[in-house]
């Protein structure tokens, strides 16, 4: 009974000694900000405050495709940081990696770290687009079913299971499905501009999805190569969508972040 209570008492003492950490999660195209909510509760349950970003246009947020550009989309992050007084551990999902690394660049004295989750790790002059085109394992490009005027873009339905999260149980694909959403255009195609006297001095972790479809592993893993400041690189076994099928593997992940930074 003595080493049992000894044991917790460690253990809580280790739990007290690491510091609460505020997480800002931004999701990826063709999702919305419903799909953290298997890891927000994780997160929350070790102390630490959580944030979630939904993009302009994007689940419930009717904004017209015409009104909406890269810079609404990096400006609705931006505020929900500075809406916090202390530093945040800002995730980006698949092509948020550029958004967050704009973001970083803009209010650096705000970010504490980024984390870029089966997603682009960018450099100056990258887009979305431009990166997709040097991603051989990548089938979102060829599944995409363009709008005429080029103005958006949605999946085929019948690859938004496989591409997204194909070891997803029967329950999370059917939410995929109906929580699917037109894309703009336009905001992947943004070049954006970073420096690396601003962007490059901020701590970087990788994530890596070994079976995604969406974002190939091997870009990604380039990517985090290139770059620097890159402070880790982990691997997760799960297609693009690890929140959904692997959420406590993912927060063991985010907690060695949160560890780290400390």
């Amino acid at each position: 009974m003595r080493k049992l209570f000894a044991t917790l008492i460690i253990i809580l003492v280790a739990v007290i000694s690491v510091q609460a950490k505020t997480f800002v999660l931004v999701h990826g195209a063709l999702a919305d900000g419903t799909v953290w909510f298997k890891l927000k509760p994780l997160l929350e349950a070790r102390g630490n405050k959580v944030v979630v970003v939904n993009l302009p246009g994007h689940g419930k947020d009717n904004t017209p495709v015409s009104e909406i550009s890269y810079q609404s989309y990096t400006s609705a992050i931006i505020n929900s940081i500075k809406a916090q007084q202390e530093k945040v551990i800002l995730v980006g999902h698949s092509m948020a990696g550029l958004l967050i690394a704009s973001v970083a660049e803009q209010v650096p004295d705000k970010i504490e770290a980024l984390v870029f989750l089966a997603a682009f790790m960018p450099g100056n002059g990258d887009s979305v687009f431009g990166l997709n085109a040097t991603d051989s394992e990548s089938q979102f490009g060829s599944s995409l079913v363009v709008a005429a005027d080029n103005s958006y873009a949605t999946l085929r339905q019948d690859k938004i299971a496989d591409v997204f999260c194909a070891e997803c149980s029967t329950e999370d694909k059917a939410l995929l499905l109906l929580s699917h959403k037109a894309e703009p255009l336009a905001p992947l195609a943004e070049k954006i501009r970073l420096s690396e006297e601003v962007y490059g001095g901020i701590p970087k972790y990788c994530i890596i999805t070994t079976m995604d479809h969406a974002v190939g592993k091997d870009i990604q893993r380039k990517l985090a190569m290139r770059s620097s400041n890159v402070k880790k690189i982990f691997q997760i076994k799960s297609g693009h969508l690890p929140f959904l099928s692997k959420p406590h593997k993912l927060l063991k992940v985010l907690l060695r972040v949160e560890k780290a930074n400390q």
